[in-house]
């Protein structure tokens, strides 16, 4: 929380009063606004970091992570809904090695041919089952395990010098 010391030479109590709600409000849409570039920034931030970038709007976990305003604040990306609709924003975050050596249920490439070619290197994602008109699908051996993003601590780094930039604004 923070205290302000409200001292207007000459001004009423009520004056002084309704002054500090001004302010108090005034400071909580800064914080509000905070908030939504925090999200902006995160969601950049994976967005710029997929090895496999997604079809536009076809990302679960761009879609998926909102912003939620409470009375004292905001949460940036809901853990129950992540874990339902994209389980793995962890394993982007932090790395994961949990497939490698697994064997992936046949599916197919797109956009490009059903199977990987060498050409269209990181141009597809891998989709599980057939493709559309298609009977061809694609089965392989993980080798190499997913690399961090680290999108949660990129966020709250640039989180931490955003407050400290509004608070010495706000002090001043």
């Amino acid at each position: 929380m923070i205290r302000t010391k409200v001292i207007q030479k000459g001004a009423s109590p009520k004056q002084i009063i309704y002054n500090s709600v001004k302010m108090d409000l005034e400071f909580k849409a800064r914080v509000d606004a905070l908030g939504q570039r925090a999200l902006n920034y995160m969601l950049e931030t994976i967005n710029e970091n997929l090895v496999r970038p997604s079809p536009l709007g076809e990302s679960n976990l761009l879609n998926n992570i909102k912003i939620e305003y409470f009375d004292n604040g905001w949460g940036i990306g809901n853990i129950s809904d992540l874990k339902s609709k994209a389980p793995y924003f962890l394993a982007l975050n932090y790395g994961s090695s949990a497939a490698v050596g697994k064997r992936v249920p046949p599916g197919h490439f797109s956009p490009g041919d059903p199977a990987p070619n060498k050409s269209e290197f990181r141009a597809g994602r891998f989709y599980p089952g057939q493709a559309d008109g298609e009977g061809k699908t694609y089965s392989f051996i993980v080798e190499k395990p997913i690399q961090p993003i680290d999108y949660i601590e990129k966020t709250a780094n640039w989180l931490d010098s955003e407050i400290d930039k509004l608070i010495n604004t706000w002090s001043k």
